[in-house]
């Protein structure tokens, strides 16, 4: 029996609020897995439905049999997406060359069944809202992608279905989490991150596309060095598709808040540490934004304090890491070998742009040294550190009681968050 086949309450919800502004349908006679009858083909969906589905269990995935009525379209997305472009700047020079455009259009061409013209719908029938907009953004830059890499017709609506469909899983999750402003524990961390393996389900169950489309969606949050979630794959894992889309996911968080210096904040997200994507995608954005360059501010932060705050503490992991790692065995060195990568090429990064020597030739009066680029960078790597303990947090479970606690010692220290605005380079 499918996941499917219990109604999550969260995508339900969506369904129902969709049900205000747009008529939802029954595709099929609706049974629960006892063959009690709850809804008959043809009616139209209510609150009546929501009622009958409480804790039970469906002979056949609820998304499977309801259909939307006049919902958003490919060809919707694909003008929205067109608009956009050319009204931003950045996402101009990425995305608006006539190979971008003509890749664009192979969305147009992208025919969904009818559960996922459902959840898209659910996803976003309100097409104001954030997700909506991020979801532009990243069909944009991979557009622009697949013309600048010269992807197949094939792999680039390969590629944009991935793009259009990679949030769907957030559709099952509670929003209250998604939308807090508070740290979240490990447990609640655990149920957002564990989005992109819901749309990889999504894809193949719901959906019945293809492997490679379901596979780039289920890996949209991975990284090349291995530091992503929810699966820690590392470049030989991920698709070619996977990784364009997980580059062009990570790039639109930036772009889509725009601001000062917006441009200059992507190609330095991406400089930092070139591990996570590749090469020929990052040459491509810092190629394109070059034109765009311009300094960029910190605010009225104390630079030079956090920069010490969060280059001590990547002193004090890397130590423990190193410590940790001379006993460590299994899973658990698997997992230091990993936070090990990504402390190194912070490090890394640190020294290239001189971060460290600024820190060891500071006198006082010296602040604005610790301002425009260098504030920015230091505070991405506060959240690189965040997203170690995340990884971790994540892999806790799956440990024995006496692995968790030899790991202990070290999520004690990543336990600190970092004194950073929510506004990140790369949101993990």
């Amino acid at each position: 029996m499918s996941a499917f086949n219990s109604v999550n309450n969260h995508c339900l919800g969506k369904i129902m609020a969709l049900t205000e502004t747009t008529d939802v349908v029954a595709s099929d006679d609706i049974y629960d897995s006892q063959g009690v009858k709850l809804w008959a083909k043809g009616g139209k969906i209510s609150a009546c439905l929501q009622e009958r589905l409480a804790s039970r269990k469906l002979r056949k995935p609820l998304e499977l049999t309801l259909e939307v009525e006049n919902g958003i379209t490919t060809g919707d997305v694909a003008d929205d997406c067109q608009r956009l472009i050319l009204a931003n700047p950045i996402l101009c020079h990425l995305s608006s060359s006539k190979a971008a455009l003509a890749a664009l259009s192979h969305l147009r061409l992208v025919r969904l069944p009818s559960a996922l013209k459902l959840l898209l719908a659910a996803a976003y029938d309100n097409r104001g809202t954030h997700e909506y907009k991020h979801e532009l953004h990243t069909i944009a830059l991979c557009a622009g992608f697949a013309a600048y890499a010269q992807l197949s017709s094939l792999d680039t609506e390969l590629l944009l279905s991935a793009a259009l469909l990679h949030d769907l899983g957030v559709l099952y999750v509670n929003p209250d989490l998604l939308h807090s402003s508070r740290q979240l524990t490990a447990k609640e961390w655990a149920s957002v991150a564990v989005h992109p393996k819901v749309s990889h389900m999504v894809a193949l169950e719901i959906g019945k596309l293809r492997d490679e489309v379901g596979l780039a969606i289920g890996q949209h949050h991975e990284r090349l060095d291995g530091s992503g979630y929810p699966f820690m794959l590392t470049k030989e894992k991920i698709s070619p598709i996977g990784s364009i889309l997980a580059a062009a996911d990570a790039m639109a968080a930036i772009i889509e808040r725009g601001g000062e210096g917006a441009a200059n904040k992507a190609t330095l997200a991406i400089r930092l540490i070139p591990e996570e994507f590749d090469p020929v995608l990052k040459t491509y954005i810092c190629t394109s934004l070059r034109d765009l360059a311009a300094p960029f501010g910190h605010g009225d932060q104390p630079c030079y304090e956090q920069t010490r705050e969060v280059v001590c503490k990547l002193d004090q992991v890397e130590a423990k890491v190193g410590e940790l790692l001379q006993s460590a065995a299994g899973k658990v060195h698997d997992l230091l070998k990993m936070a090990g990568n990504v402390c190194h090429n912070v490090r890394k990064a640190l020294r290239a742009t001189g971060v460290d020597f600024l820190l060891q030739s500071y006198t006082p009066g010296g602040e604005g040294a610790f301002c425009g680029e260098v504030y920015h960078i230091v505070h991405e790597t506060g959240w690189r550190l965040r997203n170690i303990s995340r990884t971790l947090q994540l892999r806790a479970d799956a440990l024995a009681l006496d692995e968790q606690a030899f790991l202990a010692p070290l999520m004690s220290i990543l336990e600190w968050t970092p004194d950073t605005p929510q506004e990140t380079l790369v949101v993990p």
